[in-house]
């Protein structure tokens, strides 16, 4: 073979050897680059899941210390004057009933500080002991159309979850919705868990959210990330549906 030759395959050899190490180097750059963007999107991603879960339970500590100051405050003054009183003057029955209202709402306070029916009965039973305690607080008529088969395929962290965003979208029913009817639907379909909260009521423009509202939302929002199911907010004049869609 003439040198020509061999200079000049080794010259496109050379050639393509250094644009195959170009390429490779360029691709190097633009991988590096688009792991980069997604590191700096799943921490900002984080960093609001993180900032919705502690405004979440800022607003239920708030909410907390409401309960406690408007339900037992009163309670416990009035019981306070009853005691204060001359023993001539005790009236037994007055306290007995005062110390029953206390421990009522006491236990109101309580079981939405930490779900008690949750914990001991499973999910079945406390999504209808929140419906009952919501329909009781308010004028809104609660129907429950709940499959008891869901509570055999999640786990207890899935269930308080889940829980927890049921009762946000009550409260913000009774709330915000102006509602006279609300449905809990929970269904097994095609290896899905699928919970719809709805209501009857006026709806609401996202951009017009009020701060409370909006920090329940976000605070929704959050719950489903962490036990990896979606959710959806449908609303309109007509009402609003809440769809948690859970992959079994």
């Amino acid at each position: 073979m003439k040198p020509n030759v061999i200079y000049g395959f080794v010259f496109v050899m050379s050639l393509f050897a250094s644009l195959f190490i170009g390429l490779v180097a360029i691709w190097n750059r633009k991988s590096i680059k688009h792991r980069e963007r997604l590191h700096k999107l799943e921490k900002e991603r984080n960093e609001q899941m993180l900032n919705a879960s502690i405004s979440g339970q800022e607003k239920e500590r708030s909410r907390i210390a409401n309960d406690l100051h408007d339900d037992l405050g009163p309670l416990l003054s009035a019981l306070k004057l009853q005691l204060n009183t001359s023993k001539e003057d005790l009236d037994i029955d007055t306290i007995q009933y005062t110390l029953n209202e206390t421990v009522q709402n006491l236990r109101s306070v309580s079981s939405r500080m930490s779900p008690v029916v949750l914990e001991q009965l499973g999910l079945n039973k406390a999504v209808l002991d929140v419906s009952a305690r919501f329909k009781q607080y308010s004028e809104i008529n609660i129907e429950v159309d709940w499959d008891d088969e869901i509570e055999n395929y999640i786990d207890e962290r899935t269930s308080l979850n889940v829980y927890r965003i049921i009762q946000e979208s009550l409260n913000n029913i009774i709330k915000h919705a102006e509602a006279s009817k609300a449905w809990i639907i929970g269904e097994v379909m095609d290896n899905k868990i699928i919970i719809r909260i709805k209501d009857d009521g006026k709806g609401f423009e996202y951009s017009c959210l009020p701060g409370e509202m909006g920090l329940g939302i976000n605070s929704m929002k959050a719950r489903s990330e962490v036990i990896h199911a979606s959710l959806e907010i449908n609303t309109q004049p007509s009402g609003t549906e809440v769809v948690l869609t859970y992959e079994i």
